[in-house]
């Protein structure tokens, strides 16, 4: 019995460890969503992809929303702003597309790749 309370306090204990190291993470770099349309501007001209849309959600969610990558779910009010700027009536079509942008991170280099030059360049242009 004294084992599995010694396992359990350990467990409570990495897992608060994680839930720090989780809410670092979780820190927005940017909060002004009037430069969404920018970010999408800057893709277009650096980023050549059939999944640039996929590749702009992931950068999206980076800069204004990286909770999303620990939930799945996409802060209030920022589904809307993307929707608007791309063009899309349906803000659930925004969710459905953002569902698979972790898998494709995970398994197509290429997806990986379109995403990193894709952050590089936004962040070059905006956060300097």
């Amino acid at each position: 019995m004294m084992e599995c309370i010694d396992e359990i306090l350990r467990l409570k204990k990495e897992r608060q460890e994680a839930d720090k190291k989780l809410a670092l993470f979780q820190v927005p770099i940017l909060s002004d969503r009037s430069y969404i349309p920018k970010v999408l501007e800057i893709l277009k001209e650096n980023i050549d992809s059939r999944n640039s849309r996929y590749v702009f959600l992931f950068v999206i969610l980076l800069l204004y929303d990286p909770g999303f990558f620990v939930d799945g779910r996409v802060m209030y009010g920022l589904r809307k702003d993307i929707a608007k700027c791309l063009g899309v009536k349906s803000e659930s079509a925004i969710s459905n597309q953002c569902s698979g942008i972790i898998f494709m991170y995970g398994h197509y280099e290429d997806f990986r790749k379109d995403v990193e030059r894709a952050y590089e360049a936004v962040t070059s242009h905006i956060l300097t």
